[in-house]
């Protein structure tokens, strides 16, 4: 086949093509419309859900605490999120996203908190479905939380170094 009958086989297929008036709307017409119109679409959509994520305010669960009242008290006074009180199925709840996740303070914090000691605290949450049959979906982050020698507010500082170990 010649290169002189390539061209006439495509010259005569393409004025047939833009002869037929569906065919010059459905490539060229649609595209322009339709694109556009799709991505603003898309885009508002994607700024709403991400307004509306950043607008819910996290359920957390605390566990342990009990003997440091004013760390949890100091936990319970953030606005940027709700405390949950401690149920005994908080595993299936953090898996099925009814909590965002479950703090774990160890016995003696608050009593390590005032001598300046540092203290681990455990943070569990949903770390997504895996691949492998019996991988465990939650993760553990234990934090240390160093406090300055001079704390003028350790209790306070300690609430704080929680949340924020929680948040990053």
């Amino acid at each position: 086949m010649s290169l002189r009958n390539v061209g006439i086989v495509y010259r005569k297929e393409l004025t047939e093509a833009l002869r037929d008036r569906r065919t010059v709307i459905s490539t060229i017409l649609v595209p322009l419309l339709l694109f556009p119109v799709l991505s603003v679409g898309f885009g508002s959509l994607a700024v709403a859900l991400v307004g509306k994520a950043k607008e819910e305010v996290p359920k957390v669960m605390l566990r342990g605490g009990e003997d440091s009242p004013e760390v949890v008290k100091g936990l319970k006074k953030l606005d940027t999120i709700e405390i949950v009180p401690e149920t005994p199925g908080w595993k299936d709840q953090v898996i099925n996203k009814e909590i965002r996740a479950a703090v774990e303070i160890p016995s003696g914090f608050q009593v390590d908190v005032a001598r300046q000691k540092s203290d681990t605290v455990k943070i569990f949450n949903y770390q997504g479905a895996s691949r492998k049959p019996c991988s465990n979906p939650l993760r553990s982050t234990g934090k240390t939380s160093r406090l300055p020698k001079k704390s003028a507010a350790p209790l306070s500082a300690a609430s704080s170094a929680i949340w924020s170990s929680f948040s990053a």
